[in-house]
């Protein structure tokens, strides 16, 4: 009987320390719309010495149109970026700007599918979320990949892929206000996303005829704070 005790305190203790973890997941609703802005302001050298400065603009907005019984969501973006950059010796300003259309399916743990055609976004599969619950303390790994636009610069006509494996740390928990306009006071699940890029690239027949980077390297580190209650960023 002691025996018989024991593993049934132990298997009570272990469900509920399994449920002090989240499940961290998107949720998607028909018609809901998003938006996103952002200026970049950037110095860029070679071996040490300022090429230019850029200002980057960007502005980003989705409506998801339809959710399916997974909980998939197929979304309908636009994107528009603009730029100035000031040459640090003839002080001469190029700008341009270009706007992109692009569609795709998301899941609920993050994951895209996604047609060749479209340049945007760049970053796919981030973040992505583990289907077992995640507390405070919790690393994973998942793959994700870039979606390069090389067409000015080297006739690369598609998107070039870029894989990498992101790590996530589930860092804290932080009340915050919500980014709506409900303002609302509520507990943000703050986590981190760092990934190295290093690709070297196979020859493909699509390359042939293109310069292409032989090897491409990076890094990104970023904090993200993820609202549970709405499954979005």
């Amino acid at each position: 009987m002691k025996r018989l005790f024991l593993l049934l305190c132990l298997t009570i203790c272990v469900n509920v320390f399994a449920q002090d973890g989240k499940i961290l997941e998107f949720k998607y609703r028909e018609g809901d719309n998003f938006s996103l802005s952002s200026t970049v302001i950037e110095e860029v050298r070679f071996n040490g010495r300022l090429s230019h400065r850029a200002e980057i603009i960007s502005r980003v907005t989705e409506r998801v149109e339809k959710v399916d019984s997974d909980g998939k969501a197929f979304i309908l973006a636009s994107f528009m970026t603009s730029e100035k950059s000031t040459s640090s010796g003839s002080r001469a300003v190029l700008s341009w700007g270009d706007n992109f259309e692009s569609e795709y399916w998301r899941d609920k743990s993050g994951k895209f599918t996604i047609d060749d055609k479209y340049f945007m976004p760049v970053i796919r599969d981030l973040p992505v979320f583990p289907k077992q619950p995640v507390k405070v303390g919790d690393e994973w790994s998942e793959n994700g990949w870039e979606a390069e636009d090389l067409r000015r610069t080297l006739n690369v006509q598609e998107p070039f892929k870029v894989p990498f494996k992101a790590d996530y740390k589930f860092l804290r928990e932080e009340s915050g206000i919500s980014s709506d306009s409900s303002r609302k006071n509520k507990v943000f699940q703050v986590i981190s996303a760092d990934y190295n890029l290093y690709y070297e690239t196979p020859l493909q027949p699509a390359l042939s005829d293109s310069d292409y980077p032989v090897t491409t390297m990076g890094h990104s580190s970023r904090i993200i704070w993820w609202d549970s209650e709405k499954g979005q960023i």
